[in-house]
């Protein structure tokens, strides 16, 4: 599964890893793989930043690109500033070879994958080749969408992208669904985009997710939310005045091993 946004800060690397930590919990061998060269993932995880992807793309490492991230059933394929310099030698090694990139990293996952149940790819803002590549080597892609206008052009665009591609049968990726963030009671804005995302995408849109200062503050510690503080909004969601909570990661967990067969 890839999580992608053409425009950032949209709460992407917090799904990612939140989404990845939460299966492992859950006793499901997840790998997580950094596609993103600001390496944020290892912030996150309180990790050393190392040229994981870089590794495993161009040097061919297999297993030994991957790192434990210090939870049972997580591993990682780390990215830092050599990311950049694997998407320039990916586009030589085609020129060279005629393999494509996308070809180089699903045959790389491909060797990994036996071992996981699930593999998330945090893909960087914007379209570019690892985000192709991703998009080739993916089953499904989950975007997370703030609700603001401007990121709502984005998500659009990048949905009608994945259906193009899939519709002309040159990518096996599938839009699992749109994952509305930083939902704010307080601000009217981000209900009426939210409204407008059910409009478009309707049953494609997953629980929405709430804004939470603990989201922020957890990468500080080298924490997922989940250790940091389980109880916090994001996770449990927010509370309607009758009483019951809705939204919140917690939720958009148990829809995420639904859609992809894992909740057996």
């Amino acid at each position: 599964m890839m999580v992608a946004n053409q425009k950032g800060g949209t709460g992407k690397t917090t799904s990612a890893v939140t989404l990845a930590a939460g299966a492992a919990l859950l006793g499901k061998r997840v790998l997580l793989v950094d596609l993103d060269s600001q390496g944020n993932v290892a912030d996150m995880l309180g990790l050393e930043k190392t040229a994981g992807l870089y590794r495993l793309l161009i040097e061919g490492a297999g297993r030994g690109a991957v790192v434990g991230s210090g939870r049972r059933g997580l591993d990682v394929v780390l990215g830092d500033e050599r990311t950049v310099d694997a998407q320039a030698q990916l586009v030589g090694q085609t020129f060279r070879t005629g393999v494509g990139p996308d070809q180089v990293l699903r045959k790389a996952l491909e060797r990994l994958g036996g071992k996981y149940d699930l593999c998330v790819l945090d893909c960087a803002p914007g379209v570019d080749l690892l985000f192709s590549s991703a998009l080739a080597a993916a089953d499904f892609l989950l975007i997370p969408a703030r609700l603001r206008q401007l990121s709502m052009v984005g998500v659009a665009a990048l949905a009608r992208r994945a259906l193009m591609a899939r519709s002309e049968e040159r990518l096996g990726c599938a839009l699992l669904g749109v994952l509305p963030t930083f939902l704010d009671r307080r601000d009217k804005e981000t209900f009426e985009q939210h409204d407008w995302l059910l409009k478009k995408f309707k049953g494609a849109v997953w629980p929405a997710v709430p804004i939470d200062v603990n989201v922020g503050r957890a990468p500080a510690f080298g924490e997922t939310l989940w250790e940091y503080d389980e109880g916090t909004r994001a996770l449990v969601g927010m509370r309607e005045s009758d009483g019951t909570l809705v939204g919140g990661y917690g939720r958009v967990l148990v829809r995420l091993m639904r859609e992809v067969g894992l909740d057996g």
